[in-house]
C-alpha cells in the first residue's frame, strides 16, 4: 500500500488475462472514496512498464472464482464508477454469489452489461438498470420467469435479454409476454431452447400485435409446430417493429410456411427469417417463393436442411 496526502492505492491480487501479460488492480482514492479498476502491462520479469489505464470492460470467464470471488467483485463494484461491462460466465458463483452481486448492483449506476451465463443461479432473480442481461444456461424455470416479468414491466433501460437454454416453458413465457406488453425498451429477446411449444408461441404472438419496440426474436429449437407459427404469422401481419425472427429447428412443416407466406405478402418490416431444419419440404418452399414475388422487404431467408430438391419439389 502506498499513501500520500491525496490518495490511498490498494492493490488486489493480480488477475491474469490469458497469456497477454496483463494484470488488474483496484485503486481507491481517498478524496472521493471511489474504486477504479486499472490495467497494467508486464515485462518478462513481471514489472509493470506501461501507464495504467482505467478499465471499462472486464472479462473473467471460466476462472472458477466461486462464491468468494463474486463477493470480492461485489465489494469492488460497490464504489467503482468506470466499469461498464462485466462478464463472469462459467465461474461457479451459484446462488450466493449472485446474491452478493445483485445486492451491490442495486446501487451501481455505471455497469450497463452483465454476463452471468452458465453459473447455475437457479431461482435467484435479477433486477438492475442494465442495457444487456445474459442469463443463458442457468436452469431458469417458471418461478424465475415471474421475477423477470416483474423486472421487465418496470425497467426502462434493458435493451437485450438473453434467456437461451433454460427451462421457462410456455407458462414462463406467458409471464414474460405479458410484461412485454408494458415494456417499451427491450429490442432483442433470445428464447432459444426453452421448450415453449405452441402455447408459448401464442403468448408471444399476442404481445407482438401491439409491441412497438422488439426488433429481434430468437425462438430456435422450441417445439413449435404449424399451429404456433399460425399465431405468430397473424401477429406479424400487424406488427411494425420486428425485423428478425429465428424459427430454426422447430417443426412448422409446410402448413407453417403457408401461414408465413401469407404474412410475407403483407408485412413490410421483417428483413431476416430463419427456417432452418423445419420439415417444410418442397411444398413449403413453393409457398415462400410465391410470397417473395410480392414481398420487397425480406433480405435474408434460411431454408437449409428442409429436404427440398433442386427443382423445389
Amino acid at each position: 500500500m502506498r499513501s500520500s496526502s491525496s490518495e490511498i492505492i490498494l492493490y488486489i491480487i493480480p488477475v491474469p488475462i490469458q497469456d497477454s501479460k496483463i494484470f488488474i488492480r483496484c485503486k481507491a482514492l481517498l478524496m472521493n472514496n471511489i474504486c477504479y479498476l486499472t490495467e497494467h502491462a508486464l515485462e518478462e520479469n513481471g514489472i509493470a512498464v506501461s501507464e495504467e489505464k482505467t478499465l471499462s470492460t472486464l472479462y473473467i470467464d471460466k476462472n472458477q472464482i466461486g462464491i468468494d470471488g463474486a463477493q470480492h467483485l461485489a465489494n469492488i463494484l460497490q464504489k467503482n464508477t468506470t466499469l461498464t461491462t462485466l462478464s463472469v460466465a462459467r465461474n461457479q458463483i451459484e446462488h450466493e454469489g449472485i446474491r452478493h452481486l445483485t445486492s451491490t448492483l442495486r446501487n451501481n449506476a455505471t455497469l450497463t452489461t452483465l454476463s452471468i451465463s452458465e453459473n447455475q443461479i437457479g431461482d435467484e432473480g435479477m433486477r438492475h438498470s442494465l442495457h444487456i442481461l445474459d442469463l443463458s444456461s442457468n436452469q431458469l424455470k417458471v418461478s424465475n420467469a415471474q421475477y423477470l416479468a416483474s423486472m421487465l414491466e418496470n425497467n426502462t433501460t434493458l435493451m437485450t435479454l438473453n434467456l437461451r437454454d433454460n427451462k421457462l416453458r410456455s407458462k414462463g413465457i406467458e409471464f414474460i409476454a405479458d410484461a412485454l406488453k408494458k415494456n417499451k425498451t427491450l429490442r432483442i429477446l433470445n428464447l432459444r431452447f426453452n421448450h415453449i411449444d405452441d402455447d408459448g408461441a401464442e403468448y408471444l404472438a399476442d404481445t407482438l400485435i401491439t409491441n412497438k419496440t422488439l426488433a429481434t426474436l430468437n425462438l430456435w429449437n422450441n417445439d413449435i409446430t404449424g399451429i404456433g407459427v399460425r399465431s405468430l404469422a397473424n401477429a406479424l401481419q400487424k406488427n411494425t417493429a420486428l425485423t428478425t425472427l429465428d424459427l430454426g429447428r422447430n417443426r412448422i412443416g409446410s402448413d407453417g410456411t403457408k401461414y408465413l407466406g401469407n404474412m410475407l405478402r403483407i408485412n413490410s418490416v421483417l428483413t431476416t427469417l430463419n427456417l432452418w431444419d423445419n420439415q417444410i419440404k418442397g411444398k413449403g418452399a413453393k409457398y415462400l417463393a410465391n410470397a417473395l414475388e410480392i414481398n420487397r422487404t425480406l433480405t435474408t431467408l434460411d431454408i437449409g436442411s428442409n429436404d427440398i430438391a433442386e427443382n423445389g419439389q
